[in-house]
């Protein structure tokens, strides 16, 4: 390999260490993005698992899934960082939790669909 195609992947490789650097590091926005994020995720979550505990009246597993993908994915969409940084697995395992109890508290109180 030529000289310049070395250091070119030398290049490209630091630039991509830097970005997982960056996307690790705890920010003020990753601490609100993650608070913010996980209150609209559990809230929502908790909606649609309540919704699916009420119409189907039981827990499909698989589901549980998708309300980790759903939870993620608003807490990513407002810190803008990965699941690698603490914070956003953190506060994406609390917002699933609580999504659960929410769903199940809806689905106490309105009760199965007859």
């Amino acid at each position: 390999m030529s000289e310049e195609t070395v250091h070119e992947i030398i290049e490209n490789k630091f630039a991509q260490l830097e970005i997982e650097e960056e996307d690790k590091r705890i920010k003020p926005s990753t601490l609100y993005g993650s608070i913010i994020g996980g209150i609209i995720a559990s809230i929502l979550g908790g909606g649609l698992w309540g919704l699916q505990l009420i119409t189907m009246n039981r827990m499909m597993v698989i589901l549980l899934l998708g309300l980790v993908i759903l939870c993620y994915g608003i807490i990513k969409l407002f810190t803008k960082q990965s699941k690698k940084n603490i914070v956003v697995a953190i506060s994406t395992v609390i917002s699933v939790i609580i999504s659960v109890l929410i769903g199940q508290l809806l689905f106490e109180i309105i009760g199965p669909r007859q």
